[in-house]
């Protein structure tokens, strides 16, 4: 299964210990889950956990060292060519478009602008939704 990951599941993974951190720890990279990423998302991210109100969570060596591990473990590919606006929010319009870029099977967030849309050319999952795909799937041993 191919993933794109909001900014906001990074983000709440790298700051909390809820459901996006186990999300992220849930996929190995032999799970058969690729987690996409882009330029661009990877900017964001750098951008925003690097804003002075995030230091109470994470130190900014902290942020550096989530930024690399996402980076060497995700599939990095180039930023899409700009769309046309397909979300409420023109910032997340990016997202759909490396997700369809990408063929990914799903875009993953926890903005209800995303998660509640029914008219997106792709399929959105929170993060609670598709860390319980990944447990249900898991082999037992």
């Amino acid at each position: 299964m191919r993933v794109i990951l909001d900014t906001n599941v990074f983000v709440s993974a790298a700051i909390a210990d809820g459901t996006s951190r186990r999300l992220l720890n849930a996929i190995p990279i032999d799970s058969g889950t690729e987690v996409i990423v882009s330029p661009a998302l990877l900017g964001e991210l750098d951008e925003v956990l690097t804003r002075p109100k995030f230091r109470r969570w994470i130190s900014l060596d902290d942020v550096r060292a989530f930024i690399d591990r996402i980076r060497s473990e995700a599939t990095l590919l180039p930023d899409p060519p700009a769309s046309e606006p397909t979300t409420r929010d023109p910032d997340d319009d990016y997202l759909v478009a490396l997700a369809l870029h990408a063929h990914a099977d799903a875009l993953v967030s926890g903005d209800l602008d995303l998660t509640s849309a029914t008219d997106l050319p792709i399929p959105t999952l929170t993060p609670a939704d598709l860390f319980a795909r990944l447990i249900a799937t898991e082999p037992s041993e």
